[in-house]
C-alpha cells in the first residue's frame, strides 16, 4: 500500500496512515487518474480533425456555403486511412447547387488529395497539391451518384484520421 499512500500524499501535502480498506480506496483513486491522464491519440486526433472541419464550415457560411446532409446522408465524415490508402465515397449531388467540399487530416498526415468524378468516372473537380488540406468548389455537372476520392498520400504514423465536409448553396 505504499505507492497510493505516497501519491495520495502529493496531493494532500501528508503523509497517510491507514488501514487496509484505506489502501484500497487511495489505489482506486491512483487508478482513475492514470487512466485520466494516458493520451488517447485517435481520440485527440479525431477531435482534431472535427475541430478544423468545423472552422471550415463556419468560414465559408460566409460565402453561403452551408452543410449539406443530402450529398452522403451527412455533411461531415471522419475515418482513418494508411499511409498511401484510399477511398471513394459515393455521393448524390444536385445539378442546381454549388458545391465546396473539404478535407483534413491529423497531425501526422503532410499530404491528402482529393477529387470528385462524375457518374462516367470523368474528374469534375480535384486538389492534389502538396498539403493537408483540399478543397473543391465546383457546380455539379448533373443530378444523382458522383464519387469523392481521397487519398492519403503522406501519413508520418501507419494511419492517420481524415475528415471530409460538404457544403454547398444554390447555383449563383
Amino acid at each position: 500500500c505504499a505507492l497510493p499512500i505516497l501519491i495520495m500524499s502529493t496531493f494532500m501535502l501528508k503523509p497517510i496512515v491507514g488501514s487496509p480498506g484505506t489502501c484500497l480506496i487511495a489505489a482506486g483513486v491512483c487508478s482513475v487518474l492514470a487512466l485520466m491522464a494516458t493520451p488517447v491519440r485517435a481520440q485527440d486526433a479525431r477531435a482534431d480533425v472535427a475541430a478544423q472541419l468545423k472552422v471550415v464550415t463556419d468560414a465559408r457560411a460566409e460565402a453561403g456555403f452551408l452543410p449539406d446532409t443530402q450529398a452522403f446522408g451527412r455533411a461531415t465524415m471522419l475515418g482513418v486511412l494508411e499511409d498511401g490508402g484510399s477511398v471513394y465515397l459515393e455521393l448524390t449531388l444536385d445539378a442546381g447547387r454549388e458545391y465546396h467540399i473539404e478535407a483534413r487530416c491529423d497531425t501526422g498526415c503532410s499530404n491528402i488529395d482529393g477529387r470528385v468524378l462524375s457518374p462516367t468516372f470523368d474528374p469534375v473537380a480535384e486538389d492534389t497539391l502538396d498539403n493537408d488540406a483540399p478543397k473543391m468548389t465546383f457546380k455539379a455537372p448533373s443530378s444523382g451518384p458522383h464519387l469523392l476520392g481521397l487519398q492519403m498520400t503522406t501519413c508520418a504514423a501507419r494511419i492517420c484520421y481524415f475528415g471530409v465536409t460538404i457544403l454547398s448553396r444554390p447555383v449563383r
